[in-house]
Order: structure tokens, then C-alpha cells, then sequence
């Protein structure tokens, strides 16, 4: 009998708080203006690189387990998508104390762990390549 997998149990801002706890000293989810990337300017580094890391985590999870890891939806924009809440909210939430998000579980930490330190030294660029070769 094949057991049937676990619905999702996440949402985008306890993954995005999660994510933003790694960078406590916020030097990769800065606030500064990013350069305009084909004439468009994109609000900040750090709201850019926290939606592109969110899409890649949904990207690669649910390559791996078959089932989203959060239930928000991403919205296609120019520079790849974005969880529209975590973009609104974003000035606010990378002002807040660290959350390790406890309801999370040591394995989707893991997993979160691994996205961030594997794709914290890529250019900005690149992470926009990575989500645009998306097929969804």
C-alpha cells in the first residue's frame, strides 16, 4: 500500500522568517537599492534575494518530495517570481529580531539551511537565471 504524502503545512512568511534568521547580520538580505537589472530598478538586494531564495526552495522541494513546500503562490514578474506578501512586508520583517520559526522541522530546516549557504555566493544574475529556467 503506498502511503499518501502529507499535505502542506507551511506557509511563505515561516520560510521567509526562517531564511532571514541565517543572515543575522544582514549582509546578504541588505536593504540597500539594487542596480537596475535590463533599465528596471528592483526595490532592494535583500526583498530581491529573499523572493528568489523562497522560489528556489519551492523549486527544489518539490523536486525533491513531490509537494510544495509552502502554500503561498508566486506571481510572475519581470525578474522572476515573487510571494507578493513577503515583497510588501519585506521592510519589516528584515527588522525583526531572529525567528527560527519553531514550528518548522529539522528536516525542512536542513533542507532551508542547505539552499541558503549553497546559493549565498551567487550574483544576483545568476539567482535570476536559476528561477527564470523554472518550467511552472
Amino acid at each position: 500500500m503506498v502511503k499518501k504524502k502529507e499535505l502542506v503545512q507551511y506557509d511563505a512568511l515561516s520560510i521567509a522568517k526562517y531564511l532571514l534568521s541565517l543572515d543575522k547580520k544582514r549582509e546578504y538580505f541588505v536593504t540597500g537599492k539594487m542596480p537596475k537589472i535590463s533599465g528596471i530598478a528592483i526595490p532592494t538586494i535583500g526583498n530581491f534575494r529573499l523572493n528568489k531564495l523562497l522560489h528556489i526552495s519551492q523549486i527544489l522541494y518539490c523536486a525533491k518530495e513531490g509537494k510544495y513546500l509552502f502554500t503561498d503562490p508566486l506571481m510572475a514578474f519581470e525578474h522572476g517570481g515573487v510571494v507578493y506578501e513577503i515583497y510588501r512586508q519585506f521592510h519589516f520583517l528584515v527588522k525583526q529580531p531572529d525567528d527560527k520559526v519553531s514550528h518548522l522541522t529539522p528536516s525542512i530546516k536542513s533542507f532551508l539551511d542547505k539552499i541558503f549557504h549553497y546559493f549565498y555566493k551567487y550574483r544576483n544574475e545568476e539567482l535570476e537565471k536559476f528561477t527564470h529556467s523554472d518550467p511552472a
